[in-house]
């Protein structure tokens, strides 16, 4: 999740200098792999279940890859 004063929307005068900032503005970014991303605007009634998500989403990836390294030593392992 990233924080930004700046909306998405590309004609407003937000981007033209820090006196026109408004916000905040919380954004869920995925990645949808090649370089490709999307932004979600997340509402401020939902940053701290986004961020519950993001964590658990962490927690899992990080199991997965330490369950992929104990495959491969267990493959490496066998003749």
């Amino acid at each position: 999740m990233r924080y930004s004063n700046e909306c998405q929307s590309r004609g407003c005068k937000c981007h033209r200098g820090k006196a026109f900032r408004h916000g905040p503005y919380w954004y869920l970014t995925i990645h949808r792999g090649k370089g490709k991303q999307k932004l979600y605007l997340v509402p401020a009634r939902k940053i701290r279940q986004v961020r519950a998500g993001r964590t658990a989403y962490d927690r899992l990836w990080s199991n997965l890859v330490h369950l992929s390294e104990l495959n491969m030593l267990i493959l490496k392992s066998e003749p």
